[in-house]
């Protein structure tokens, strides 16, 4: 039988190339969406058809608690298991000085990056322990190591991601279930648009293999980590980022 995986920010960027390999390699998907689009759905039933796999589109806002509480009530009422959550969803803020930044935007980057992730974490693990068994994937980032410009609220945020998957991992792994994280570098994407010049500047100087990753560098690890080929790794978070460090 095929496992499920739900992926949340799923209709963009390295969020749309996982939800495309797992359907290629028979995962049922459930696809989270903050808005409902026409355009999306039709191309979900597309590889729905094409994979015989079944896609289901959930959507709610990242930021609002109770928004998330009904998506995830939604989510359980479908009465399908959640083996595999792939916590991708993610929001950045580029050359913004912390002195300039305000509270309020740091505090709406960290409920995406990190607060709806661990609500969302919350609710899958429960049903994931009953299970005896699941896989967690988070986002990190290299900027949870690594100093880069003007990064201070994105790279707090991300470390906490990559803390919270080794400590989750310790708590979890007796329940037969793996947390691990991955953490792309400058990847190829709508986000790092606005700063292109930098990532393919000074940036790509300090990357022995001379080019930013593609999505689908990012989407092909978390396959593997998916995977029964990776059931003894847990707790890690995984550097994707052509050798920079």
């Amino acid at each position: 039988m095929n496992k499920n995986v739900l992926i949340t920010g799923s209709n963009r960027g390295i969020g749309k190339v996982i939800l495309l390999k797992c359907a290629q390699n028979g995962y049922n998907i459930i696809a989270h969406t903050r808005n409902y689009k026409p355009e999306f759905s039709e191309e979900l039933r597309a590889i729905e058809k094409e994979y015989s796999v079944s896609i289901r589109n959930v959507c709610f806002d990242l930021t609002d608690s109770q928004a998330i509480k009904n998506g995830m009530k939604e989510i359980f009422d479908m009465h399908i298991d959640i083996d595999i959550l792939i916590n991708n969803a993610g929001v950045t803020f580029y050359n913004k000085p912390f002195m300039m930044t305000k509270i309020d935007e740091a505090r709406n980057l960290y409920n995406v990056n990190f607060f709806a992730m661990l609500e969302i974490t919350q609710y899958c693990i429960k049903k994931m322990i009953r299970q005896k068994n699941g896989c967690i994937i988070n986002m990190s980032s290299i900027c949870a190591e690594d100093v880069l410009p003007c990064n201070t609220i994105y790279g707090s945020s991300k470390a906490a991601v990559s803390s919270f998957t080794k400590n989750l991992a310790s708590e979890v792994g007796k329940y037969g279930i793996r947390v691990n994280a991955v953490a792309p570098g400058g990847v190829e994407t709508d986000m790092i648009a606005p700063v292109m010049d930098y990532f393919t500047g000074e940036y790509l100087e300090t990357v022995p293999l001379n080019r930013l990753a593609s999505p689908n560098d990012i989407a092909d690890l978390i396959l593997f980590l998916i995977s029964d080929n990776a059931k003894y790794i847990n707790g890690q978070t995984v550097r994707v980022d052509g050798g920079r460090y």
